[in-house]
Formats: C-alpha cells, structure tokens, sequence
C-alpha cells in the first residue's frame, strides 16, 4: 500500500519531470528560424498547452508544490501567447448587404492519394458552387472520376500532368496566365491563373517532417508571390501549407507576403486528419488555409468533412473591399 507521503513524492517527481519537459518543448520552437525541424514543436503547441494544464492539475493536489505550480502556471501563460500569434494577420469578419454578391468563390481541397471515391465531394461542390476548385494529391486516375461528377461545372481546367502531380484548378470562368511551378523538383508545388480578374494560386508544401525542404520550398513559393502580387490584381492563394497558423514558416509566410487568413470569424477551423470518432466529424490541425490581398474581404466562410479525404474541404467567397 502507497503512503501518502510516498505518493506525493512520487507526484512530485512527475511533475518536475513534466515542467522540464514542457519547458523545453516551449522553448525549442523558437529555435525554428535556424533549425526548420524545430517548428514540429510549434506546430504541436497545443497539446503542450494541455500538458502544462493537467500539471497545474497535479500540483493542486501536491500540498507542498506551490512554486511548481507557479512554474505551470508561467508555462500556459506564455503557450497561450504563442498560439495567438496566429491570430494577427486574421482577415477581419465583415457583414454586407446581401443584395452584394460575391466576387468570386473558391474552395481548396487536399483530395488525398488514396481516396477511392473521389465523387463523394460532389454533391458540397454542386450545391454550392464555387468559381474556382484548388484540389491537392490528385492522381491521373481519380481525375476522370471526379470530372465525371462535377466537370460538366468546370469547362476551364489546369489539369495533372503526371501521374502523381500537386494538384489541380477548375474553373467556371476563363482562364487566363495559367502557371504551374514545381518546388525543388518535387511532386509539391503551385498552380496560378487569373479568373474573373483575380490572380488565384493553389499550393501544396512538403510535408513538415521534411522541414529543411519545406524551408526552402516556402522560399520560392514567397519570390512567386510577390511576383504574382507585383501584377496589381486582387490575389488568392489557397491549399495545403501543412502549416499550422502559430508556426514560424506559416507567421514567416504572411509577414513576407503581407496577405490576410481567412477562417469566417473562427480562430483556427481544423481541417486535418478528419477522422470521425464515434460518428462525428472531428479534426486536430488547421493546416489548410486560404489567403487573400485586402482588395477582397470574407463573404462566406464553411469547412466540409466527409469527402473521402483525410483533408477537409474549406470555402471562402469574397466580395471586393469598397
């Protein structure tokens, strides 16, 4: 039988363990500028949030753990300040008459390689209907499938070039300018075209765990930016940055660009995995994000699950800024 005296020694322990811990966690995110892989722990930030929350719990129940809990306490302090650093270059949430129609719609979506059912995007897509589609992992062979459902929509298409290429644009407008840049010869990359007299891109970053070519590839993707911004148009990018909205690459990218996150009035809508648990729909990370210029402000905002993907669907409708 565990004394109550061994027990707090031994809840103690855990908690110094755990304090040390979350301490380096904290504070190895801010190593990401130099050392890429250093923004896992970044991206992570949340669940050591938790971490500290549960050991402030713990110290509760220690009697003589006032200074560790103090140290807890600091810790939650400065991670909830670091998740709201995503929050500043938010697009502000806008109303308008509804006679105002909207600009122009897009919907991005990571389709996934593996999807066998690709159609089961379809019906959101046809009710909806979006000007433009900026799909991800989209290989030769689902191409067809999902044209076959929705393509009778989208006569103007940019479409896959290899087998496994980045993806995809649909349109419902002509298209105009129409470029695909690979990233360091890798099957990640952007596509842009000019619809309705808006410059829009798709993109899809490497993957974190490669996060020295995630660097890089973020890099170009900057320099393409700016020379598509240079273009005087209004200006959407959209797609899978596998960034989460707090990290260094993602706070890097819309310094440098100077463009504005669209999540409809919600801090960070979630969109990856979307693996329903116990039948509801349900996801971790905000990783999929759609940017835009201040010449075009949120008319309509939504996040779609249950397409077959373990990417949610995100839509943005824009009107132009008076």
């Amino acid at each position: 039988m565990t004394t109550p005296t061994r027990w707090t020694g031994l809840a103690t322990a855990v908690l110094r363990f755990g304090l040390t811990f979350g301490a380096f966690a904290t504070m190895a995110g801010f190593a990401a500028p130099v050392f890429p892989l250093a923004d896992m722990f970044n991206h992570v930030r949340p669940f050591t949030l938790v971490g500290f929350v549960v050991l402030l719990g713990l110290g509760l129940l220690v009697g003589k753990a006032r200074p560790l809990r103090r140290w807890a306490g600091l810790g939650i302090a400065i991670n909830l300040l670091l998740l709201a650093t995503g929050l500043w270059n938010r697009a502000p949430v806008e109303s308008f008459p509804l006679k105002q129609t909207a600009r122009l719609s897009v919907l991005t979506w990571n389709v996934n390689w593996d999807n066998a059912d690709v159609a089961r995007g379809a019906p959101f897509i046809r009710k909806h209907l979006p000007d433009v589609l900026l799909l991800q992992e989209l290989t030769r062979v689902q191409t067809p499938r999902l044209l076959e459902a929705i393509g009778d929509l989208y006569p103007h298409r940019v479409l896959c070039e290899t087998q496994r290429c980045t993806g995809a644009l649909l349109s419902r407008h002509p298209l105009t300018d129409a470029k695909r840049t690979p990233l360091k010869d890798r099957p990640h990359g952007m596509i842009a075209a000019t619809a309705n007299g808006v410059r829009v891109a798709g993109l899809h970053l490497q993957y974190p765990l490669n996060a020295a070519e995630q660097a890089a590839h973020l890099d170009q993707v900057i320099a393409e930016v700016r020379d598509d911004l240079a273009r005087g148009l209004p200006y959407v990018i959209a797609g899978d940055f596998n960034l989460t909205p707090w990290s260094w690459g993602m706070l890097r990218f819309a310094w440098a660009t100077g463009l504005k996150r669209h999540a409809g009035g919600r801090a960070y809508p979630a969109t990856w995995p979307d693996v329903p648990v116990f039948s509801i729909p349900f996801a971790l990370f905000p990783i999929d994000h759609v940017f835009s210029t201040t010449h075009l402000q949120t008319r309509g905002f939504s996040v779609e699950s249950g397409a077959g993907s373990d990417h949610r669907m995100v839509m943005v409708s824009f009107v132009t800024s008076p």
